[in-house]
């Protein structure tokens, strides 16, 4: 079933879309972009969406992850900039499958939400977040607790935002 979001719904919607999906795995793909080869196409852990507003009027809307990378979840993996439509797809058990974004410069962002049977686990999130931590800390031992800490830091903070 595929559902357009009405505009003066969009808020309502990415707060919805964004606590229902949020840690499942997902692929963004990109058409009719200026991106990259291989930026294309991108796997995440879902994070969030949300409006990016000058005064009241919706400039973009952008979507949060967490990358295997571990890179910080606090910026956008990606901004739609001046959007024109927002579309969903759900399965026969109203679960979402596909988000759709539409710009009116002709640039399309598809994120496909996968099974939660392949979601990355939040622990593995967290593991990568700490990971990344460590690394940043120039790999020095003996602070694992605190990475760990700090990694979950991190992204109850990002989720919160999208709740």
């Amino acid at each position: 079933m595929t559902n357009t979001i009405k505009r003066n719904n969009w808020s309502r919607f990415c707060r919805r879309f964004s606590t229902t999906n949020q840690f499942c795995e997902a692929e963004i793909r990109l058409i009719g972009s200026t991106a990259e080869p291989g930026e294309a196409t991108r796997r995440f852990s879902f994070v969030g969406m949300a409006l990016k507003k000058e005064g009241r009027l919706i400039d973009g809307v952008q979507l949060f992850g967490a990358t295997a990378d571990g890179q910080p979840v606090a910026a956008p993996v990606l901004t739609i900039t001046n959007p024109k439509e927002i579309v969903v797809e759900r399965d026969q058990d109203g679960a979402d499958r596909r988000l759709t974004v539409r710009s009116a410069d002709g640039m399309e962002a598809t994120v496909v939400i996968h099974d939660s049977s392949d979601s990355v686990s939040r622990r593995e999130l967290v593991e990568r977040t700490a990971y990344s931590v460590y690394e940043s800390r120039g790999h020095s031992h003996g602070d694992d607790q605190q990475d760990w800490l700090e990694a979950e830091r991190r992204l109850n903070k990002a989720a919160s935002v999208f709740v």
